[in-house]
């Protein structure tokens, strides 16, 4: 179990708690989430704001790749890019994080401006497959970068251990 801590811990149901913590089990679901004072401190990271679906979401990036790269099943994948994703967190954070908000918002604007052309669920439907599917090579490019590296760093760790 690992406990993630900081100065706000924004929960998916309920009110933003001050002084937070989420508790992410062995297999990288959510466990708990709450004040410091009842879960632990963990790792701590002071001035920060914790979205614990925001923590799941970078933890299972590599999975569409992985499955496309490996042909494993769907659990073990998950599990796979658990793994992969643990020691470089924060650089999975880095290269998902920017490009979801950039392309996310470019999707609503795009959408928005197409539903001007009519009121029905058709032009909704549309409004939104058109730009995710125009959109979805920029987003998935860098979770496939990163997950060929991480899959040759960790190919090549394995090959060193005796």
């Amino acid at each position: 179990m690992r406990t993630l801590s900081a100065d706000w811990l924004v929960p998916v149901e309920g009110e933003p708690i001050r002084d937070g913590s989420v508790a992410i089990a062995d297999d990288g679901t959510i466990a708990a989430v709450g004040p410091a004072a009842h879960l632990g401190t963990g790792e701590r990271f002071d001035g920060c704001v914790i979205v614990p679906g925001l923590v799941v979401g970078t933890y299972f990036v590599l999975v569409m790749p992985l499955i496309n790269l490996e042909r494993q099943p769907v659990l073990p994948t998950f599990a796979r890019s658990y793994r992969l994703v643990r020691g470089n967190f924060w650089r999975a954070v880095a290269v998902w994080v920017p490009i979801w908000f950039v392309t996310t918002a470019v999707i609503e604007w795009s959408a928005e401006a197409l539903e001007h052309l009519g009121h029905s669920q058709w032009v909704h439907m549309v409004a939104h497959l058109v730009p995710e599917a125009l959109l979805l090579p920029l987003i998935a490019l860098p979770a496939v970068i990163m997950t060929f590296e991480l899959v040759d760093r960790d190919r090549s760790v394995a090959t060193i251990r005796p």
